[in-house]
């Protein structure tokens, strides 16, 4: 049984955990059918609280995470999981899809970030978090909060290295795992994403 009416989760997941999703990664990771999340989000694009793109966007095929770092483990091999990750890039297809993001009228509703999207090229990247978020978001005793989220109310330099999503413990002050999905990375740049955060908290590279 949902403790929350759907169109409450479907908000609170495009403001506090993701910046945009398909309708078909809301109703996974909501566990949810597809035709509920369809239903509520034609009815929160009516109430003008969320937005819509209908494009063409490459389908991620995730089934776990490519690296999986430990406090002060040491460094993989960064030059392999390059070529794996440009491959991915170089293989996916694509398919027309309708994304959906929360705007301001959504935020002032129930908090955390929305409007539009900060980088809109990025929208291939931001639809491959959403699809990690519906492959294991689903952890009760952890609560998921967005790159967007942690940048507003947690960086505190600009030396911070910002993670795609960060799951926290449920008081939101003790970061349990950091998650980022690596589209065309480089070596250097997954090195020192693992310099940064393998001194700090595990950490998953999708």
């Amino acid at each position: 049984m949902h403790t929350q009416p759907t169109s409450l989760r479907i908000l609170t997941t495009l403001t506090w955990e993701l910046r945009t999703a398909s309708e078909g990664q809301l109703a996974r990771g909501l566990q949810l059918s597809l035709p509920e999340v369809q239903a509520c989000c034609r009815a929160l694009r009516k109430r003008k609280l969320l937005d819509a793109w209908r494009t063409s966007v490459p389908v991620h095929d995730l089934v776990g995470p490519l690296v999986l770092g430990a406090r002060d483990s040491k460094t993989p091999d960064f030059g392999s999981i390059a070529w794996q990750l440009r491959k991915r890039w170089e293989q996916s297809s694509r398919r027309v899809q309708r994304m959906l993001w929360a705007n301001t009228a959504a935020v002032n509703l129930v908090g955390g970030v929305g409007g539009k999207l900060r980088q809109p090229l990025q929208l291939d990247h931001d639809l491959g978090v959403a699809e990690i978020w519906a492959c294991r978001h689903n952890e009760p005793t952890l609560q998921w909060i967005s790159e967007d989220i942690y940048r507003a109310w947690f960086v505190r330099s600009a030396k911070d290295k910002v993670p795609d999503a960060l799951l926290v413990d449920p008081d939101g002050k003790v970061v349990k795992r950091v998650l980022e999905y690596g589209g065309q990375y480089s070596r250097r740049r997954l090195e020192a994403f693992h310099r940064y955060w393998s001194t700090r908290a595990p950490y998953e590279i999708w």
